[in-house]
């Protein structure tokens, strides 16, 4: 038994569990690690990330007996938060709680009923292995597992970019992290083998297979961080700001020399944080090229720029460089 079917039979022991029959079908979505173009996603530019190998499995069968409302509920159960439940009304108000976890389902839902949709009455099982505040991604990947659960279950055949959408409003309006969308487009759009080279703005998108002589590798640092408690909502509020002094729609509208000539009277940690994701932007296109072609001294030297900026402009220190040679293989992270 692999990775994946011991995920999906925890999963499906987990349904029985809770709710005493089988599910009627799984559904999968990856984590994911970005390779370059940080924090571009809120400012419209160009990211590349890709798939990870680790996953939230969702499993999901009809909803229960009519006689006890099951017609009108939505119900789950957290099988990595020991077993935790959930129960909300599908209707045209639905609430918040203070679970994040909860929040992604509820949310889920009442996006899909923003859009006009309608999901059918389910319960849901959920179990993963994406590490949490591990910087994978563990948050999308659940709420783009659980978005691709219920529009198949409703038959809504949805794509991987309104999947996605979906998922993303889910994270901002009711877990409350103003994220963008490649963390979401990742976990819906990738492909195995490939980066996903991503337009943050038109939602554009193609693969970037990674060369046969690279290997990407996770090496865990340790360090734990959430999104809703983290700098993320300043340093999106101070691109904003820099974004407003330039007079454009967003960081994605500059250039590098237009960022420089115009930076008269902004207050100097504003022109940090827009330099660093103006000179991100410029780098993800010779790295998707670099990645592609296996070029390892080009990679070097734009992801050593890239965590520079991040380190020196951007004030994330989370990021560090990291390169290794590994026999026949050139691995990077």
């Amino acid at each position: 038994m692999n990775r994946r079917e011991r995920l999906i039979a925890r999963a499906r022991q987990g349904y029985r569990l809770a709710f005493g029959k089988d599910p009627a079908r799984f559904f999968a979505a990856p984590g994911r690690v970005n390779l370059i173009g940080e924090h571009v996603d809120y400012n419209e530019g160009f990211v590349l990330p890709c798939a990870i190998n680790r996953d939230t499995v969702v499993a999901i069968g009809s909803a229960g007996d009519p006689s006890e409302g099951g017609l009108h509920h939505m119900e789950a159960v957290a099988i990595d938060m020991g077993q935790a439940r959930d129960r909300f009304a599908l209707s045209n108000d639905i609430a918040a709680t203070d679970n994040s976890w909860q929040n992604i389902i509820r949310g889920v839902t009442a996006v899909l009923q923003r859009y006009g949709y309608t999901p059918k009455p389910a319960r849901l099982a959920i179990a993963g292995d994406v590490p949490i505040g591990a910087g994978l991604s563990s948050s999308a990947s659940m709420a783009v597992a659980v978005a691709l659960a219920l529009s198949e279950f409703a038959h809504l055949n949805l794509s991987p970019t309104q999947v996605a959408t979906i998922a993303r409003e889910a994270e901002n309006d009711f877990v409350g992290v103003p994220c963008g969308i490649m963390d979401q487009m990742a976990s819906a759009a990738s492909t195995a083998g490939s980066a996903l080279l991503l337009d943050c703005r038109s939602l554009e998108h193609m693969p970037i297979p990674v060369s046969e002589d690279l290997a990407v590798v996770i090496i865990d640092s340790g360090v734990r961080r959430e999104l809703t408690n983290s700098a993320f909502a300043e340093r999106r509020r101070e691109c904003e700001a820099a974004a407003r002094h330039y007079g454009v729609t967003s960081l994605r509208d500059l250039s590098v020399e237009a960022l420089e000539e115009g930076r008269a009277g902004l207050d100097p940690v504003i022109f940090s944080r827009a330099r660093h994701v103006v000179t991100e932007i410029a780098r993800v296109e010779p790295t998707a090229v670099a990645l592609a072609y296996g070029d390892t001294a080009a990679l070097s030297e734009v992801m050593r720029a890239s965590h520079v900026s991040l380190r020196d402009d951007f004030a994330d220190h989370i990021h560090k460089p990291i390169k290794l040679d590994y026999g026949d293989s050139k691995i990077i992270a």
